[in-house]
């Protein structure tokens, strides 16, 4: 790994991290659980659907703030998910 790819891929992480907390955060408000159990959730459903946990944690946080995620399949995902948790949101 070079260091312009080293740099590239801190600074992704360093910007994706706050999102991740609030959506730990959603969750774990949603579900009454620990951000670790909350962690573990997001961490879950990343891997069933192929999601980025990012990617993922930042369509919940949208989704929570009754905002349409971009991403068609990353809506569904939540939606198969999620749906119980959020009754005014729809798939598509």
């Amino acid at each position: 790994m070079t260091s312009g790819e080293f740099e590239e891929q801190l600074n992704e992480a360093l910007c994706s991290r706050p999102c991740i907390e609030q959506a730990k955060g959603v969750l774990a408000s949603k579900r009454h659980c620990t951000p670790q159990q909350a962690f573990e959730e997001i961490r879950f459903v990343s891997q069933q659907h192929n999601i980025k946990i990012s990617e993922l944690a930042s369509a919940l946080v949208d989704t929570a703030a009754e905002r349409l995620p971009e991403d068609r399949r990353v809506r569904a995902a939540i939606w198969v998910e999620w749906a119980d948790l959020f009754p005014k949101s729809t798939p598509y």
